[in-house]
C-alpha cells in the first residue's frame, strides 16, 4: 500500500488515499487498485472503498472537501507496459462524490472531454478561489491542467510541454513533462511546478536532460494570450 494524499474530516478523523499493488505470483495478473479510508482521530478504520481488480493500474488519488460538506475523490485508471501486456483503452480521470459516512453519491468520468486511453496520473487536486477545482499531473507525456467544478463536470484541460517544445520535435525514446504542483495568482491565473525529463538519443537533447520548469499561466490556463480561442 502506498498513500497519496491524507485529509482531515469536520468529525477529527482522517481520508486516506492509496493505491494498493495485489500481486498473485505471475507477471501480467497484478491488480492494481486504488482506495479511500477513513479513520477517527486515533486512526481506527472506519470504513474503505476500492476500485480496480481488471489488472489496471488505478493510481494518483486525491480527495477534496466540497462546499455541501461531502467530498470528490479523484484517481485514474489506465496503465501500459510489456510486463502487463494489455493496454486500458477507456483509460480516463475519474470521480466519486461521497460522504463522511462513506455513502457514495455518485461516479462520473472525463472519457467524453479529454483523450481517453492515456496513462494519467494526478500530483494535485485543489479548490480554486472562484470556487471551482484544479487537478495538474499528467496525461501519459505532456503535464496536464483541467479545470472541472465541484460537480466534477468539465470546464476545459490544457497540455503541457517545455516552451518551444512540441512532442513531434524531439525524437528521444522517452519524455515526459509532468506538473507536480499548483498555486493560484492574485491575477486570477495559475503557478504551475513540473518536471521536464527527455531519453538520451534525441535529436534536439542527444546526452539526456532534465529539469524543473515554472509556469505561470493566465485565469484561462494559457501560456500564450488566447490560447482558449476556439477550446471548448
Amino acid at each position: 500500500m502506498s498513500p497519496f494524499h491524507i485529509l482531515p474530516t469536520a468529525d477529527n478523523g482522517f481520508i486516506f488515499t492509496c493505491f494498493e499493488d495485489h500481486v498473485n505470483g505471475q507477471p501480467g495478473t497484478e491488480d492494481f487498485q486504488t482506495a479511500i479510508i477513513k479513520t477517527d482521530s486515533q486512526g481506527n478504520l472506519e470504513w474503505r472503498h476500492t476500485w480496480g481488480g481488471d489488472s489496471t493500474k488505478n493510481i494518483g488519488s486525491w480527495v477534496v472537501p466540497l462546499n455541501d460538506g461531502n467530498y470528490l475523490y479523484a484517481w485514474t485508471d489506465c496503465y501500459y507496459s510489456g510486463y502487463l501486456g494489455q493496454h486500458n483503452n477507456l483509460g480516463t480521470i475519474r470521480f466519486a462524490k461521497f460522504n463522511i459516512n462513506g455513502n457514495i453519491i455518485w461516479h462520473k468520468n472525463m472519457l467524453n472531454y479529454i483523450p481517453h486511453g492515456r496513462s494519467y496520473e494526478i500530483s494535485q487536486m485543489e479548490i480554486m478561489p472562484d470556487g471551482n477545482i484544479a487537478i495538474v499531473g499528467i496525461n501519459g507525456i505532456e503535464g496536464l491542467l483541467l479545470k472541472i467544478d465541484q460537480g466534477a463536470n468539465y470546464l476545459w484541460h490544457r497540455e503541457l510541454m517545455p516552451p518551444n517544445l512540441s512532442l513531434e520535435e524531439n525524437t528521444a525514446s522517452y519524455q515526459y513533462m509532468k506538473i507536480m504542483g499548483v498555486t493560484f495568482t492574485s491575477d486570477g491565473g495559475f503557478a504551475l511546478a513540473g518536471e521536464y525529463f527527455s531519453a538520451p538519443g534525441g535529436d534536439i537533447f542527444p546526452d539526456g536532460f532534465q529539469s524543473a520548469y515554472i509556469y505561470k499561466l493566465d485565469e484561462h490556463g494559457c501560456y500564450e494570450p488566447n490560447c482558449d480561442v476556439g477550446v471548448e
